[in-house]
């Protein structure tokens, strides 16, 4: 969720927006553009707080253009603090903002900052997004500078709620796909780019005519050439016309003729994925199952679309089992170049910065290759489990669970492989960086051909690893922040992993074809037994789930839960120190836990209990209160009791329907 406001003390107003916590601090901080400029305060500053962008309003657009102008980012120094982003017009540098702009900017920081809101005469720093320095070992929403000198600072002296308030009274909430934003603003660069181009070029071809009618007019070489000889019954054409509107009539139906749609084509409909193995049937040699892609932005941009190309189609074959890939782009027609130049998008450079450079392009080889593969290929990493569907499915197949990291042989490579995948299913996921802290769980089907077996790829969960603060072990203050984090033994062939582990899953993919017969619940499964079995591992924790994730979280924790009886004897209010212990126990972050929680004590609820509703309904109550309290802190009483109220009340109808779903 992203809080936006507007800002009014400049012309045309300003839009800002904050992201609720630190894994969307994170993807702020990511998806920036080269022309943005950030601010922050100081080198490893945590971001355990809200973050903020702010945009300036285009007067001469649709809309707004979002990449047109730069981004800023304002931090309290040396506290944490919310990160605000300001993104300038066209021509503003960023080293003059209107000072009234500045002063919105730092009171608002100022007062999202979890100890700068208390205190007088806070720092504010800022800096180019472009000197932001990220790297893989830091932790969440954490950044340093290239350039220190490129770093400023403004002085807050007290709070100001006027302009707080007048800020807070143009609050909206909004679910903003960042990534796909940029994209978006990336593609029409390129889409301004190119139609530039094309109108430079007519113009070029227009001056060029005009030159040689002009030279025509002067010259007598053709002045008696009979065939150059005309009459009004010869030609259609008024003799009294002008040559010159002729040619710019003909130029304008040229430069309009490319944006006719029989040259836009859906890419999700264009790209066609196919997973081949050998054959368990004697009379055919391969068998094949074809797939539609979810997604294809982050190839083809946010409309998902490609120009220049008739009946257009983009192939991708996959071995079932070693993924080794066939790569082929086919169409009827392609749009004609304008002056030597291809208008046409050119969707074999898209496609090969996303697929593995061993890519095959000869069919009959990609064939012979899924043959020899299917009787060599074996998983690679450790054999976590394996087990077999039920309801009838073949006792020939059996499905086998494999643990890798990238120090895993062959994994790499096998991971370049799969990856497009995840951009094809997953919205928003990106690929995700070679880092040892990585753990991924491997799921493949293994079925008899004859007295062979083959393997087939089912699905995948890549893991992080991040640091567990044990605030039972540990005693730290805001002053400590940059100590480094505590180190153990070597796990994962050799790298070293925090002491204390937060297991955080950030990918989790059944392929199509798979999806349906419960294979998700027992990866899900498998993964939580091993979280369960690691002495190492304290929390299960995960990135963003969607709702197909969460529908198979929900489920196999609750029945986890149920079968422990974990929640036995427990009724509303339960006391913190008893949720505290669940916790550990069981390893789940503190909000799934919750919301199971109060899943089950509602199943239990006698609601004829007057009492037991309403000791209930304030527990629910005041986590949702304790989660939003940053929103409601300076919402009024009546109005924070309503949204509490309303918040409650769509809360019990998703839980009726999940305990309807899983009782």
């Amino acid at each position: 969720m992203v809080y936006y406001f507007t800002c009014k003390v400049v012309d045309p107003p300003a839009l800002i927006y904050m992201g609720k916590n630190m894994e969307e601090n994170e993807d702020l901080i990511k998806h920036g553009w080269e022309e943005d400029v950030w601010y922050d305060y100081h080198l490893n500053c945590t971001s355990n707080s809200i973050q903020m962008n702010l945009r300036v309003r285009k007067s001469n657009t649709r809309i707004y253009h979002e990449h047109d102008g730069e981004y800023y980012q304002f931090h309290v120094h040396p506290h944490s603090s919310a990160h605000v982003y300001l993104r300038l017009q066209s021509g503003q540098s960023w080293e003059n903002i209107p000072q009234k702009l500045l002063e919105d900017l730092g009171q608002l920081t100022k007062d999202n900052s979890i100890k700068g809101c208390k205190e007088n005469n806070v720092t504010i720093l800022y800096t180019p997004w472009s000197n932001l320095l990220k790297t893989n070992d830091m932790a969440t929403g954490e950044v340093s500078f290239h350039d220190q000198n490129k770093v400023k600072k403004m002085q807050v002296k007290t709070k100001n709620n006027k302009i707080i308030n007048r800020l807070e009274k143009t609050r909206i909430e909004k679910f903003p796909d960042l990534e796909k934003e940029k994209l978006g603003a990336e593609k029409e660069k390129r889409r301004i780019v190119r139609e530039t181009a094309i109108a430079k070029e007519q113009e070029e071809l227009r001056l060029e005519q005009d030159r040689k009618n002009k030279e025509a007019q002067k010259s007598y070489d053709s002045l008696f050439d009979e065939s150059n000889m005309r009459s009004n019954y010869d030609s259609n054409i008024d003799l009294e016309d002008d040559f010159i509107t002729i040619v710019m009539t003909e130029m304008v139906e040229e430069l309009f003729k490319p944006q006719e749609e029989e040259w836009l084509c859906n890419s999700n409909a264009a790209v066609s994925i196919w997973f081949v193995e050998p054959s368990t049937d004697p009379d055919q040699k391969f068998d094949s199952v074809q797939v539609s892609p979810t997604f294809t932005y982050s190839i083809f941009g946010h409309k998902e679309q490609i120009y220049g190309y008739k009946n257009l189609e983009i192939v991708l074959k996959f071995a079932s089992g070693s993924l080794a890939t066939y790569f082929d782009v086919q169409y009827t027609e392609k749009i004609p170049d304008v002056s030597s130049k291809s208008i046409a998008d050119n969707v074999i450079d898209k496609m090969k910065e996303f697929i593995p450079n061993d890519y095959i392009t000869n069919y009959d080889t990609f064939l012979k290759t899924v043959d020899d593969d299917a009787y060599r290929f074996k998983p690679m990493g450790e054999k976590i489990t394996e087990y077999r569907l039920e309801q009838g499915e073949d006792e020939d197949k059996v499905y086998e669970i494999y643990k890798t990291t990238f120090e895993t042989p062959r994994f790499k490579e096998y991971h370049r492989r799969f990856q497009i995948m995840v951009l094809f299913y997953i919205e928003a996921a990106t690929y995700i960086d070679e880092d040892e802290k990585w753990e991924t769980m491997l799921l493949f089907e293994k079925k008899r051909i004859g007295d062979k077996h083959i393997y087939g790829f089912v699905g995948f969960c890549t893991m992080y690893n991040y640091y567990f603060y044990n605030r039972e072990k540990n005693i730290s203050t805001e002053n400590n922040i940059n100590d480094k984090v505590p180190n153990s033994i070597c796990v994962n062939e050799g790298k070293i992993l925090p002491e204390d582990i937060r297991l955080r899953i950030s990918q989790f993919l059944i392929f199509p074809h798979f999806q349906g017969k419960g294979h998700g619940s027992k990866l899900y499964q498998t993964i939580y037994q091993y979280v369960l079995s690691n002495s190492r591992i304290k929390e299960l924790a995960v990135e963003i789930p969607n709702e197909s994730f969460e529908a198979i979280r929900d489920k196999n924790d609750l029945r986890y839960l149920r079968e422990h009886k974990v929640f036995e004897g427990l009724v509303a209010p339960v006391d913190k120190k008893a949720i505290d212990s669940i916790r550990r126990n069981y390893k789940l972050n503190k909000r799934q836990l919750l919301r199971c929680l109060e899943i089950e004590l509602l199943r239990k609820l006698n609601k004829m209990d007057a009492a037991a509703y309403k000791a209930y309904r304030l527990q629910v109550k005041e986590r949702l209160y304790n989660w939003n309290k940053e929103i409601l802190k300076d919402v009024d009483r009546a109005e924070r009791i309503g949204k509490l109220e309303e918040t409650f009340k769509g809360l019990i109808e998703e839980y009726h329907e999940i305990i309807l779903k899983y009782n």
